[in-house]
């Protein structure tokens, strides 16, 4: 298995023609796209349109069908797990460690990948470690069991857990779901803070509106094929969020910034 070298320009993930069946079920077909390092990519669509088996797809937890997976030119299926680990890291939509595991001893799992075989936590992978936390807003219950955790609390314990690997590409599956509106907006301006030092995100968003509000570009999903992706404004149109998503919602434009708000329509009284 190869290596990945940490490169000068920026990162850049790339998915082409990827098919993967689960059983009998095809969940995606000939999907194609790419993020780079700087920007955000929010990953949307219906439930069910196979937004999570991408996200699990590009790291190689389900067998791919066909297509290529590449970082920075690199094909994810030469290389290890760990040296994948290295430059990607991943926030699961429902993410599964011991309940008594605290949160500090959660997050230094992330700089496992760094480490030599049999190797044991530096000072400064302790120091890179707090900093995630501190990134994440979780410092303040280190010492906590996952169990003494709220929902939000939660989520972000395992966000500084991705972000104590240091990784080129962030993925997250749904990392604000079941939080209110200031939490999903504290998330949504740290990916921001993580494009701006060149980071590469992907982001699978369920609310339309906050993926349009954060994002650069969308990509949408429907029926495990890409519908159309670009700038928000550009694939939240009327006519396409109507037929993907049904007649009983519609678009409007934030009276501030322009971006797209999808809201449902109200039937006849």
């Amino acid at each position: 298995m190869g290596t990945l070298q940490p490169t000068a320009a920026r990162g850049r993930l790339a998915v082409t023609d990827l098919s993967v069946r689960l059983g009998d079920q095809q969940v995606l077909s000939e999907v194609g796209l790419e993020i780079m390092g700087g920007e955000v990519v929010g990953l949307v669509g219906p439930n069910g349109a196979g937004k999570t088996t991408l996200v699990r797809a590009i790291t190689r937890v389900v067998d791919v069908e066909q297509g290529s997976i590449t970082i920075d030119g690199r094909s994810v299926f030469g290389l290890s797990r760990p040296a994948i680990a290295r430059c990607v890291a991943v926030v699961q939509q429902i993410p599964v460690a011991p309940a008594t595991l605290r949160v500090g001893e959660l997050a230094l799992l992330g700089r496992h990948p760094h480490l030599r075989l049999l190797g044991r936590e530096s000072a400064s992978d302790l120091r890179i470690t707090w900093q995630a936390m501190e990134r994440a807003g979780c410092a303040e219950f280190a010492e906590r069991p996952l169990h003494t955790l709220s929902g939000g609390e939660r989520r972000r314990a395992f966000i500084a857990r991705a972000l104590a690997q240091q990784p080129r590409f962030l993925l997250l599956d749904e990392p604000t779901a079941n939080l209110d509106v200031d939490a999903q907006g504290e998330i949504f301006e740290l990916l921001r803070e993580l494009a701006r030092e060149d980071v590469a995100v992907l982001v699978v968003v369920h609310e339309l509106s906050l993926a349009a509000s954060y994002c650069d570009r969308l990509v949408l999903l429907a029926d495990g094929r890409i519908r159309t992706q670009g700038a928000p404004a550009a694939v939240l149109t009327d006519d396409i969020v109507r037929e993907t998503y049904g007649e009983r919602v519609t678009v409007i434009r934030h009276p501030e910034t322009g971006s797209p708000l999808i809201v449902p329509r109200r039937g006849k009284d």
